[in-house]
């Protein structure tokens, strides 16, 4: 057996970096799938405080990490939803570590929940670049990003789950540009229950 040449040697790492991106595309598309094929109960009942303390104590480490100042606010008058608390967090948590690793400048994302007649409505706002017109039109689409490089860390899956997720809830997801930012809105109906 000979030696490989260094542009062989170069040649097959990009190879194993490609199927192991192919890879990590594929479990999580299926993961998404299951999540949003599953039928799964969207009719649990989620006490408000207890979701939003669980989302701030599951995105905090990511925050920390990214060094981005993170701020929630919890603008809800009602005090339990109706909904599916793990896919509703999955989806938040996708969105929240977006919004962090495309954060600039001085890092800051805040999400805020907030009720309008008949939705309820988890705003995540960050502090970077607003979104092209390309991704307004077409970043909740499954395998859309605008880094079309073999390099990239985002596989265009998680706001297209985040959308799934919004729609089986009978709602919708939003991209806005804000004047110092961009920013997500995941809407879902509102089912308030008395209690």
């Amino acid at each position: 057996m000979t030696d490989l040449s260094n542009q062989q040697i170069s040649f097959i790492g990009s190879i194993n970096h490609s199927v192991s991106v192919f890879e990590k595309y594929f479990n999580s598309m299926i993961t998404y799938s299951r999540l949003l094929i599953e039928e799964r109960d969207y009719q649990e009942v989620i006490e408000v405080t207890e979701f939003m303390s669980g989302l701030q104590i599951e995105i905090q480490e990511i925050m920390h990490t990214e060094q981005v100042d993170f701020d929630m606010k919890n603008n809800l008058r009602i005090t339990h939803f109706k909904g599916n608390r793990f896919n509703l967090e999955r989806a938040l948590i996708n969105i929240l570590v977006n919004a962090a690793q495309h954060a600039t400048d001085v890092k800051q994302v805040r999400l805020t929940a907030k009720e309008e007649q008949d939705q309820l409505i988890f705003e995540i706002w960050n502090s970077g670049s607003k979104f092209s017109k390309q991704a307004l039109n077409g970043a909740n689409k499954l395998f859309f990003t605008e880094d079309n490089g073999r390099s990239s860390k985002h596989y265009g899956i998680g706001l297209s789950f985040a959308q799934g997720v919004a729609v089986r809830h009978q709602g919708k997801l939003q991209l806005l540009n804000s004047p110092k930012g961009a920013q997500v809105n995941l809407i879902i109906r509102k089912y308030e229950i008395l209690l």
